[in-house]
Formats: structure tokens, C-alpha cells, sequence
């Protein structure tokens, strides 16, 4: 593959080579038709590790958008001027830093480090596995700071696909919740490739599309729809990897794709594939430098960036919850009060931790207390969304009831812990509880069982309380912002004076298990 080229170098090479030959005239004229590069600040080091493995014009075709530039400038002039600069980066399993790998945050810390090293940058790496933006919409508070300035996204492999999952209509909230942020931070969609196209056993038609394996199935087509309506910049996987992935080499071709070199399974990047995505988000920061270059930051770039009126959501009433508070891991743990049957267990691998609650056997209950009565008031609401944040798998797995038992009141809600694909996933599932001070809640694990091996396993990993939504799609219809098919059907939108039940608003999340392989 052809190495990086740096940007300005074959001008700088060119006018070198007229200086040995010609008169200190000639040599004048070089220097006052070379373009003047980002790299001439003082604030600028040579991070010389850094040698990408795909040429600019490569990395450029997984820049789709470049969308509205004035956050971007306003955000990376702190680079050029010698400031620190405050980088978040949210995401699942595709972006978390796993033990002994570099993922493409880690990559992309490191050259801002190396290369601007006269600030102490605030870079922080919030992915989380088995998590959606349902999710992160709801808990961005504990992850991201106020005064975050570059923010990236990445959440479609975890969002999966389909218009009408809920997971859609949270990651336009996330978004939302985003670029509301006290200093208005530039806030970049980044789509991780997903292979498809390999049959793998328990999937359904779903997932795989052996006929063209250009599609494949994630949020790439809705997420590209949110970046586009709000302007954001849009990093693709997909643009990057589809040309390289048409090259032949031998035993490493499926259905005559060629996907293994960057793909550590079908839903995650290997090492390759973490540096190449590095690369295409570094290609995008020097390209913005470059245009801080040659058109340099003016009062207009901060007038756009701080502009206080979001456009109304592209999904009906899809506005960002006022009021939530998430009680996961040791917070949850803070919150139960007594149990019997549930213990607390670490069922991961060393550096690979994947805690919560367990139980295996009918009649196990556990009983936590959550306030209500403050997140109510708040929001203005008599009512509050406590979502059970609880696993579902495709074996060994049970159901339980949730509800309240002092203190408050709330329609008994059954946790389904059985789900038929071939993967788990942690889901929320919503009650709304009636307010209190102390509203004490029970889990109590049922001697039914819809797995196919009769197993009663539960497990609890916490509880999100929010304001009710009302924001749930019953069917689907032409006028869907994200419709892409043709089915047919009408839309009602549940509005906070007519909310559907049985609605679980902010969905679920993938667990971060690997499909069969």
C-alpha cells in the first residue's frame, strides 16, 4: 500500500529542487507559490511514528461528509493556537480499549499528544461494551464532561438496523443531548464496518445477504440520515474498506470478498482494521487543519458553533429527557437493600469484566429503592420511567417480575430473559412507577421459562430513571423520516397524554458476544 504523504511535502520537495538549481530570485518565487500547511505552526511536532498505511486519497473516501466545519475549526484552532483540547469518544465494544490492544482512540490520542505536545490534552475514551446509545442517551452525563470541545460517535454495529427500533430514535437524542453541550463541541459520526456476508448458524435473513454483500445490516443508512440532517461530519467504514476488500489474495477470500484482514470477527475491527479507522479519523483532523490554513478562524465560525436552536428533531417530538439519573454497576450495588438467591458475580474474562446481580433458581427476588418523587418533579411529571437494565441470551436464561411494593405503585412488568438469535444483549425494560421519596421495587425470578433448555437464570446489571417518553412507534408508515422499504401501515405517536403500554422506549444493547464462528 502507498505510505501517507504529509501534507505540503511534494511542495516543499519541488521547491528544495528548484533552490539547488536556480538563482535566490527563483528561489523566492518557490517559497511565494508554496501553500502555506498547518505543520509551520509553532505549536506543531513531528510525531515521526506515525506512518498511515493508506495514502491521503484513500482515507479520504471514508470522509463522506464533511458537514457543517465551524464547531470542527472552532474546536481543532486550540491545536494550532498551543491550547488543550477536550476529546470524548463514546462508542461499544468496536471502540473500547480491550487489554493488550490499541483501539482507533488510542491511535488517534496519541498523535494529538505527540503532535501538539505543548497542552495536556483531556482525551478520555467513555466507550463502553454491550451498549447502544439507548443507552448512552440516558447516561452521557456520567460520561462525557461539560466541557468537552470534539465528541465521536460510534454506535451503529450496536444499534443494529431497522427504522422502527427504538435505538433510532435515542441515538437522535444522544445526538441532541450532544451538541447542547455548554461549549457546543463538534460531534463526528464514525461507522464501524460490519461484514455480513458470511451464513453463521442461529442467525436469522436478517443479518446476512449472501446475494450482495455491498449491504449489510447495521445503522449505517439511518445514522448517515441523523449525520446529514444535523450536519455532522461522517466517517464510514464501509466507503474506506469496500476497495480494499475487492483485493484478491489467496485463502483469504469469502464469497470473493475480502474481509478477514481487517475484521477480527464479522462486528469487530482487528488491529488492522483499529489503525486504519485511526487513520481515517487523523486524515479528517489534518484536513480541517488544512482549511484552518488557508481560511483562518473568523468571528463567523463562532457565531455558527454557538448557535442555541437545534433544529426539531427528524423524529416526531424525539426531544431529549429533562431529567434521568443512572444507577449502574457499584451504584446499583449501593441501592439494594435485600435479596435472597441473588448474588453478585463478575462473569467475564480478566480485563473483560461483565458484573451484575445473578440468580438461577424460581422464587430468588431481590429488592432495591430508588427515589422518584425528585426525577418527577423535575420533569414535571407524576409519573417516572424506571428502566431494569437486565441480560437476554439464547440459552440458560428465565423471566422475572418487577414490582413495586412500598412506598409506591407501579403495573407488575415481566422481564423476559430469552431472545432466539445467536448472541446476548442487555435490554431496558421500562415501568412507570408513581412517585415517592423511597419507592421500593422487587425482582422476583418465575418458575416459568421460554428457553429451549428450561433454565431460570436472571441477571440485573441496574436501573435508569427518566421521565416517561411517549415516544414510542406502534407501526410503520410513508411518512417515517428513516423509511426505506415499502411496507404498509399507519403511525400513531404516543404523546405524554396518551403513552402505548408495553412501550420500552430506549431498547437494548449488544452484549458484545461474538457470533459463532
Amino acid at each position: 500500500m502507498q505510505a501517507h504523504t504529509r501534507a505540503g511535502a511534494s511542495l516543499s520537495a519541488s521547491s528544495a529542487a528548484s533552490s539547488s538549481s536556480n538563482s535566490p530570485r527563483a528561489d523566492a518565487t518557490a517559497a511565494q507559490y508554496r501553500l502555506p500547511s498547518w505543520r509551520d505552526s509553532p505549536s506543531v511536532a513531528n510525531a515521526a511514528w506515525y506512518k498511515p498505511a493508506l495514502n491521503r486519497r484513500q482515507l479520504s473516501r471514508g470522509i463522506v461528509s464533511q458537514g457543517s466545519r465551524a464547531r470542527a475549526r472552532r474546536a481543532l484552532a486550540r491545536l494550532l493556537q498551543g491550547e488543550s483540547l477536550s476529546v470524548t469518544v463514546l462508542g461499544g465494544s468496536c471502540t473500547y480499549e480491550w487489554p493488550g490492544t490499541e483501539s482507533w482512540a488510542t491511535h488517534t490520542f496519541r498523535w494529538i499528544k505527540d503532535t501538539f505536545p505543548k497542552a495536556q490534552h483531556r482525551l478520555k475514551n467513555s466507550a463502553i461494551p454491550a451498549t447502544p446509545s439507548s443507552y448512552m442517551s440516558l447516561c452521557s452525563a456520567w460520561h462525557v464532561p461539560d466541557d468537552v470541545e470534539l465528541v465521536f460517535v460510534e454506535y451503529n454495529v450496536n444499534d443494529l438496523q431497522g427504522i422502527q427500533l427504538p435505538y433510532r430514535k435515542a441515538h437522535e437524542r444522544l445526538l441532541r443531548k450532544l451538541l447542547a453541550l455548554p461549549k457546543r463541541p463538534a460531534v463526528v459520526e464514525l461507522l464501524i464496518y460490519r461484514w455480513p456476508g458470511v451464513r453463521v448458524e442461529g442467525y436469522t435473513e436478517g443479518w446476512e445477504d449472501l446475494k450482495s454483500p455491498f449491504r449489510y445490516y447495521v445503522g449505517d443508512d439511518e445514522h448517515t440520515a441523523l449525520a446529514n440532517f444535523y450536519a455532522l461530519p461522517l466517517l464510514t467504514g464501509r466507503s474506506l474498506l469496500w476497495p480494499l476488500m475487492t483485493l484478491k489474495e489467496p485463502n483469504l477470500t469469502t464469497q470473493g470478498w475480502n474481509w478477514q484482514p481487517y475484521q477480527e470477527n464479522l462486528d469487530h475491527p482487528n488491529a488492522r482494521g483499529q489503525a486504519l479507522y485511526a487513520d481515517m479519523v487523523i486524515e479528517w483532523m489534518q484536513q480541517t487543519l488544512e482549511d484552518l490554513t488557508l481560511h483562518p478562524l473568523e468571528p463567523a465560525d463562532d457565531e455558527e458553533a454557538q448557535e442555541q436552536t437545534l433544529l426539531p428533531p427528524l423524529y416526531k417530538g424525539n426531544f431529549a429527557a429533562k431529567t434521568n439519573t443512572c444507577l449502574m454497576g457499584d451504584q446499583f450495588s449501593a441501592v439494594v437493600k435485600r435479596h435472597k438467591g441473588f448474588a453478585f458475580v463478575d462473569e467475564g474474562k480478566p480485563g473483560k469484566p461483565k458484573t451484575g446481580w445473578v440468580a438461577t433458581q424460581p422464587g430468588s427476588w431481590l429488592e432495591f429503592d430508588v427515589n422518584t418523587k425528585e426525577a418527577a418533579a423535575e420533569a414535571g411529571q407524576p409519573t417516572i420511567a424506571v428502566a431494569v437494565a437486565h441480560l437476554t441470551s439464547y440459552a440458560h436464561m428465565g423471566q422475572a417480575n418487577v414490582t413495586c411494593i412500598t412506598g409506591c405503585t407501579c403495573p407488575d412488568v415481566t422481564i423476559e430473559g430469552h431472545q432466539p438469535e445467536h448472541h446476548s444483549q442487555t435490554v431496558l425494560t421500562n415501568v412507570d412507577v408513581s412517585t415517592a421519596e423511597v419507592c421500593r421495587m422487587r425482582v422476583s425470578v418465575l418458575p416459568t421459562s421460554t428457553s429451549p433448555d428450561g433454565e431460570h437464570k436472571v441477571k440485573l446489571s441496574g436501573v435508569v430513571l427518566s421521565e416517561v417518553a411517549g415516544w414510542t412507534i406502534t407501526d410503520v408508515v410513508e411518512d417515517l423520516p428513516l423509511l426505506y422499504g415499502t411496507r404498509q401501515g399507519e403511525v400513531q405517536w404516543a404523546d405524554k397524554d396518551h403513552d402505548l403500554p408495553g412501550a420500552d422506549d430506549e431498547g437494548s444493547a449488544d452484549e458484545g458476544a461474538a457470533p459463532p464462528q
